[in-house]
């Protein structure tokens, strides 16, 4: 069975979780027999280092840069449908696949998946990775002036935050957007609360799976816990250490934690660390960037700014730190570093909504805070500080997880359309 992972960026280019669970998902793929996956990820022209759409990644034969044409953020198509046309059948000759699992329609387009569907007769499935289906501001389904949190979108309040668009224009948006996903057969969401959302916008929830992203095979069996070095207890460095991984956006919550130190006591100030493992701040709004680098330069705290990291790193960084923070003021879906801290046992202080409040087990694998308080943050940490509150996840049996979550994906792509169970 050929099944062909597309993916809006390379994880060695662009290390974003959507991207990173794609390629987690492929390489495990690799790993069963009969199967002869493909890794098809969006680059820029330029980047394949000659004049074709396409070129193999690094040499390699089963992945390969597609230079797709351009899209149209707004209605989720590619503005050039003749030309992607001509792209997929490019691909569908030289693939011939039985299986298309998309794990993002960003910079490809919602037609392309149904021209795979037209031009190879292929299964056709599509994971959901967060609202910018639902939602024009980013996917992150909170109000462009106020960054509230949007429970529910309709064409009036997308108007209201998008001016520029009339209520007219983003109804027929939802419209065509629904039309198109009906050219997906399965519908793959890694949280019940993504899910639902999109359930409560319209779609059927009988189309949809819940199915847990997968990590990479690094972290199968018992080696993150067993073969690392072990983390320096917080004693003898005098702090505890706090960890805060992925991009720095303004829906990230760095803001918001560097505000928490503010309601801190010295006392309790003194006795802590921040790192901000991340990137993609230099990509960010110059007033985010300005008003981050203001809150960096006034905390009284030791906070430290890492930077980028690569993903084989990402055990032995989670296990460098304490806690792992993860204080997003948007609602998420299902992080890949919440999967991460949990395979290798380290502790999550979270915010209590979305699919950080699905994933993060309050005083199992760590514990919640009012999400967009910096207040009840800080409370937090210091109850961390003080031992007032002890969280000691056992790693999880990633290995295990890795396993039942292929294999639901497998079911899916194996499994008659009237046959497939949901959640």
């Amino acid at each position: 069975m050929k099944i062909v992972v597309v993916a809006h960026g390379h994880p060695a280019r662009s290390a974003g979780g959507g991207e990173r669970a794609a390629y987690s998902l492929f390489e495990h793929l690799k790993t069963v027999s009969g199967v002869e996956p493909v890794f098809v990820a969006k680059t820029e022209p330029w980047e394949i280092g000659h004049d074709a759409w396409f070129g193999a990644f690094r040499g390699r034969r089963d992945e390969l840069l597609w230079a797709p044409p351009p899209y149209d953020s707004f209605r989720r198509v590619s503005n050039s449908y003749d030309v992607l046309r001509l792209h997929v059948s490019a691909l569908v000759e030289h693939l011939q696949p039985d299986v298309v699992h998309f794990h993002h329609y960003i910079a490809f387009g919602l037609d392309a998946i149904g021209l795979f569907k037209e031009l190879s007769a292929c299964r056709t499935l599509l994971t959901l990775h967060e609202y910018a289906l639902i939602c024009h501001h980013d996917g992150q389904m909170v109000k462009t002036t106020s960054l509230g949190l949007c429970h529910e979108a309709s064409p009036a309040e997308c108007h209201a935050c998008f001016p520029e668009f009339t209520a007219g224009r983003f109804f027929l948006r939802e419209k065509l957007i629904g039309h198109l996903l009906q050219d997906v057969d399965r519908l793959i969401s890694p949280s019940r609360f993504l899910r639902d959302r999109y359930a409560s916008w319209g779609v059927d929830p009988a189309r949809i799976s819940v199915v847990e992203n997968l990590l990479p095979p690094q972290f199968d069996a018992n080696r993150p816990a067993s073969s690392l070095p072990a983390a320096t207890p917080a004693h003898d460095r005098g702090r505890i250490r706090f960890g805060v991984f992925g991009q720095i956006t303004a829906y990230k919550g760095a803001l918001l934690l560097l505000e928490s130190i503010t309601h801190l006591p010295k006392a309790i100030s003194d006795r802590i660390e921040i790192i901000l493992f991340g990137a993609k701040l230099d990509e960010q709004q110059t007033e985010f960037q300005e008003a981050l680098k203001r809150a960096l330069s006034d905390t009284t705290a030791k906070v430290s700014l890492f930077g980028s990291y690569q993903n084989a790193e990402v055990p032995i960084l989670l296990r460098s730190v304490d806690w792992m923070i993860i204080p997003s003021t948007w609602w998420e879906n299902s992080p890949l570093v919440i999967q991460e801290a949990r395979a290798v046992g380290t502790p999550i202080l979270a915010s209590n909504i979305g699919g950080m409040a699905e994933k993060v087990r309050d005083g199992i694998d760590g514990v919640h805070f009012l999400a967009g308080s910096a207040l009840d943050l800080a409370s937090k940490i210091e109850a961390i500080v003080t031992l007032q509150i002890t969280v000691k996840p056992e790693p999880v049996d990633m290995a295990a997880q890795n396993k039942a979550g292929l294999a639901a994906h497998l079911r899916l792509y194996e499994a008659p359309p009237g046959e497939w169970s949901h959640d």
